[in-house]
């Protein structure tokens, strides 16, 4: 599956080429079944698709957890590095969680409720590195690349637990702020203890929250 990336406007940070000619492979899913080598063989006949339709520059991410991205090597992409992701998984459910759901203030009861699970402990962090590989489909958009190409990675590091987590205390006082706004009275009762445990003092927890009451998502709610 082909489509938009996340953040189209980021572009401009990779490559020359414009936005519109540029593409990301979403999903790339292959049943055991089928013989080896499916996978180059439906990426080839894909790129043939999609320099049809105009398109210069593919870009993809392999998921750290389930490896470094052999497919992409193997299909001749070239690799752009890593960033790392922060996930929180929850200890009773084992439900995992993305970190921008806990930071998405859009989206204010899912935020609030997020970030209470941090105040009440069930939550164990980890990281995952995201490795990024591009695939021009022109020589042109090859040149265009701004990134600095680098050897493969082989090394599979998987999870990697974060035991000493805590969440930025900006986060937590915009959840209780946002609580505060949609009197959500126990929600921001527990996200206020959180973070007078998390500063030290009511003092400093109040100055906290009085910033994030300039978010524009909380003033929105308190108009």
């Amino acid at each position: 599956m082909f489509g938009n990336a996340m953040n189209h406007k980021a572009w401009h940070s990779i490559t020359n080429t414009p936005g519109e000619s540029c593409i990301e492979l979403n999903r790339l899913w292959i049943d055991d079944r089928l013989k080896t080598n499916t996978e180059t063989w439906l990426l080839s006949r894909s790129f043939k698709i999609l320099r049809e339709r105009g398109f210069e520059l593919v870009q993809s991410f392999a998921d750290g957890r389930l490896g470094v991205g052999t497919t992409y090597q193997a299909a001749n992409f070239s690799y752009y590095g890593f960033s790392k992701t922060l996930f929180q998984k929850h200890v009773e459910t084992g439900e995992i969680y993305h970190n921008t759901q806990f930071t998405n203030t859009a989206n204010p009861r899912g935020m609030i409720w997020r970030n209470v699970l941090h105040a009440e402990g069930v939550l164990q962090t980890f990281e995952v590195r995201t490795y990024r590989y591009l695939y021009p489909l022109c020589k042109r958009a090859k040149k265009n690349i701004k990134l600095k190409e680098l050897p493969y990675p082989k090394e599979r590091v998987g999870e990697q637990l974060i035991a000493d987590y805590v969440p930025p205390l900006a986060q937590i006082a915009r959840a209780a702020a946002l609580a505060n706004a949609l009197k959500q009275c126990e929600n921001r009762d527990i996200l206020y203890d959180y973070l007078i445990k998390l500063t030290g003092n009511e003092k400093e927890a109040n100055r906290t929250i009085k910033e994030q009451q300039k978010n524009k998502w909380v003033e929105k709610l308190c108009a």
